[in-house]
């Protein structure tokens, strides 16, 4: 769920990547799901210095959003900077004239600014504690040796704002990376993760749900992890149904 610490951040980040606001200036970004632009439209929080905001989406009119045709217009006036967030679900046709002639803010760009600033409002959620560094490691083993696993880095920024927001571990939402969650029964919210912690996380994942367990039966690919609980071995094998049934 995004949320209007999401949308705080990003507007910082806007700022930082954004060309000088002055009169007649038009930037755009396409590189965000169309569930976060309408989201950012209506947003107060959202809101670069210096910068109206516009969500561009035909058929669908409101004060923070444009059709196509209106960007276009919004362009050739060469009034207040505009920073379009174009839904490319919606957006329709007619935007070349946008594309050609704006500044364009690339998703990379974007990113490289936001994951640290959002990595600071984690560790000001937590003064203190190692959650910032907790959460870059677990992104580097959901990653794995190489890069190997694509994690987006909407996926990366959405996970560490999730744990600021609710100012929630990381161990404990390191499903949104992919990985098994790290139990919260002991203390690791006073100490820093460890390899062995994350480590399990990404084992119990691929032996349950990849392709190392392919061909098994659900009850074989738990006896695999070794579990010493049989509670912990009927929870896991209810789980494993659910998914195949899906």
């Amino acid at each position: 769920m995004i949320t209007s610490l999401h949308a705080q951040v990003l507007s910082a980040a806007f700022e930082n990547v954004l060309s000088k606001a002055e009169p007649g200036a038009i930037s755009y970004v396409t590189c965000l799901a169309p569930a976060t632009v309408a989201y950012l439209a209506k947003d107060p929080m959202f809101s670069p210095n210096g910068w109206l905001v516009r969500r561009v989406a035909d058929g669908q009119q409101d004060e923070r959003t444009l059709s196509a045709g209106d960007a276009i217009d919004q362009r050739n006036t060469k009034g207040d900077p505009v920073l379009l967030l174009v839904d490319t679900s919606r957006a329709g046709a007619g935007m070349a004239g946008i594309y050609n002639a704006a500044q364009n803010i690339d998703e990379s760009d974007l990113f490289e600014t936001a994951i640290p600033l959002a990595l600071d409002a984690l560790e000001s959620s937590m003064p203190g504690s190692e959650w910032g560094e907790d959460a870059k490691e677990a992104i580097k083993a959901a990653q794995g040796r190489g890069n190997q696993n694509n994690i987006s880095p909407w996926v990366e920024f959405d996970f560490i704002i999730s744990c600021a927001k609710g100012e929630v571990h990381p161990g404990a939402l390191v499903g949104r990376l992919g990985m098994w969650p790290i139990s919260q029964d002991y203390d690791t919210v006073r100490r820093a993760l460890t390899n062995n912690d994350l480590d399990r996380s990404r084992i119990m994942v691929d032996r349950l749900l990849g392709a190392t367990g392919n061909g098994l039966a659900p009850i074989e690919r738990i006896q695999g992890l070794n579990l010493a609980s049989d509670q912990q071995k009927l929870d896991l094998a209810r789980f494993l149904r659910g998914v195949r049934d899906r």
